[in-house]
């Protein structure tokens, strides 16, 4: 194991503001912190933690116990999946988003999760690629229950709870992958559930 402090001077244009912070190594974990008072009474801190797989940021502003803005973001890399997932709060109001990627052998999956104060929804696109070697892009949005779709290719996916991604065979032109399931509430809260807990 191994720690740091670290105490010194951000330099912004002609601001000088006095830093201080902390640098922790954990086996496979990697620490980072810091703390900054600004001239006019608000302090700003930005924290960062990395493990084999997962990249955390975090960055609060406040004066004194009121939180003027706070940013979250999560990346997660696992086999054949990137996950990106994102909290922004400022004057109290909070909107997060969540971005996933698969690559699998038949195309690439994402997914796009949103909850905002002017809305939630959730938007999948497939990209494929034909017998002829064209790429294919087909996308489903969903908001307020109702699914909109837009696509290309002759795709015949199913469905199911494990996983998200229809199985594609290729494409003539006519977009008809079976349309996903909508999310419910509780799965927007289980998708951000990671936010929460850094």
């Amino acid at each position: 194991d191994e720690s740091t402090l670290l105490v010194g001077l951000a330099v912004i244009g002609d601001e000088e503001f006095e830093v201080n912070g902390y640098r922790l190594v954990e086996e496979d974990e990697v620490r980072f912190g810091f703390r900054a008072r600004l001239d006019d009474g608000r302090v700003l801190r930005i924290s960062h933690h990395a493990e084999e797989d997962v990249q955390k940021f975090q960055y609060f502003l406040r004066n004194g116990r009121d939180l003027i803005a706070r940013k979250k973001v999560m990346i997660k890399v696992e086999d054949n999946q990137t996950m990106l997932k994102l909290e922004d709060v400022k004057d109290n109001v909070r909107s997060r988003y969540s971005f996933k990627q698969e690559v699998g052998e038949d195309g690439t999956y994402y997914k796009i999760r949103f909850d905002t104060p002017e809305g939630k929804g959730v938007i999948h696109i497939y990209v494929t690629v034909d017998d002829l070697g064209q790429e294919i892009l087909e996308y489903y949005f969903s908001g307020g229950n109702k699914y909109h779709h837009d696509g290309n290719g002759n795709h015949h996916g199913e469905h199911d709870d494990d996983d998200d991604r229809g199985n594609g065979n290729g494409g003539n032109g006519n977009g008809n992958r079976d349309c996903p399931e909508d999310d419910d509430e509780d799965e927007y809260e289980e998708d951000f559930e990671d936010l929460d807990d850094f």
